[in-house]
């Protein structure tokens, strides 16, 4: 139950990479983002204990936390320029994030239906051995439910099985639930 105050507040703060700002996306869950940035932020405070945000901050740096039902915790890195614009209610605040997580593994099951026996061993081979995923994470809208992106780059891989890789991941670009369980 909200009590009326006594007292207003109004701060206008111009935010420098100086400070850090944290904000809990998913308090059950742990997906936070921490960042660093600069700004123009006011916020205000009036007698009935309403909190409005208004501004925008842009991030220079940080990381999200992203869990999956308390059994995956992967932190990415957010892109520089990400930014939140702040409109009055802090839940609804317009995001605009990216982050990427990068990681090594084989493409070998990724690709494994396209793999035959009797194939080019060679072919084969290249396909178990590691390559650098880049995997992006795109959250923008509503920062109380923004809508989520993923995709997923491999920068290394060996030319031999490019092409075979690429249209694997068109295929699921098409299907976001596919490209969800992918990633």
């Amino acid at each position: 139950e909200k009590k009326k105050g006594t007292l207003e507040v109004f701060l206008d703060l111009e935010i420098t990479p100086d400070a850090q700002i944290t904000l809990i996306m998913d308090l059950d869950a742990g997906d936070r983002l921490v960042a660093t940035g600069s700004g123009n932020i006011q916020l205000k405070v009036d007698k009935n204990l309403n909190v409005g945000i208004f501004g925008s901050f842009t991030i220079e740096s940080g990381d999200y936390l992203f869990t999956l039902q308390n059994v995956i915790n992967k932190k990415f890195v957010i892109n520089k320029g990400s930014n939140i614009i702040f409109n009055g209610d802090p839940y609804q605040a317009i995001i605009d994030v990216g982050a990427e997580y990068t990681r090594s593994a084989s493409v070998y099951n990724l690709i494994a239906e396209y793999l035959v026996d009797g194939q080019d061993e060679e072919e084969i081979s290249k396909a178990q051995n590691r390559t650098t995923y880049n995997i992006s994470f795109k959250l923008r809208g509503v920062l109380s439910k923004p809508n989520i992106e993923f995709d997923i780059e491999m920068p290394d891989l060996d030319p031999s099985i490019r092409t075979t890789v690429e249209n694997k991941l068109a295929l699921l670009r098409n299907n976001q639930n596919e490209l969800n369980k992918q990633v």
